[in-house]
């Protein structure tokens, strides 16, 4: 994470010169891409998690159900009421979510992206995000289409 005193920035390259402009993000300089991606894809409805794949790829995810099994994969729900995060981390979400959307009671959230979006300036957000981005939940592809596959062949019977 960068220092308290001066502002993340990443180098683009614009006319010709090389120039330094700020991060819309404070992802840490130690994160990998692949976290980062997992991370990022929270702050958007079209992402890599079940809720949105099983709307485009069926054959591949066959259920937009968390692992957790009760209720669809979406970014408000990994962040906010997933069985399998950390009550320690949702509840410090769920703060900060209150806080950026300048909404006093938690039943007010609207479980959409714009509200995880509104707190990407906040550094320990970011670092919050990261670590749901990074457990079981998130290792995104086979362990999350095997678990939905698992479900509908159980549905089934």
């Amino acid at each position: 994470m960068a220092r308290n005193d001066e502002q993340p920035t990443c180098q683009r390259r614009l006319g010709g010169y090389t120039c330094s402009i700020p991060r819309s993000t404070s992802v840490s300089a130690g994160t990998s891409r692949d976290d980062e991606v997992k991370m990022m894809s929270l702050f958007y409805k079209n992402n890599l998690l079940n809720a949105f794949l099983f709307t485009t790829q069926r054959k591949q995810c066959p259920s937009p159900m968390c692992i957790c099994l009760e209720e669809a994969q979406t970014p408000f729900h990994l962040m906010t009421s997933c069985g399998l995060v950390e009550e320690s981390i949702k509840e410090e979400i769920v703060n900060r979510m209150l806080r950026w959307n300048d909404i006093d009671r938690e039943e007010l959230l609207h479980a959409d992206c714009t509200t995880i979006l509104n707190c990407s300036r906040d550094s320990e957000f970011i670092s919050l995000g990261l670590s749901v981005s990074r457990t079981r939940i998130c290792n995104y592809g086979q362990q999350l289409n095997l678990a939905g596959m698992l479900m509908f062949k159980t549905l089934k019977g």
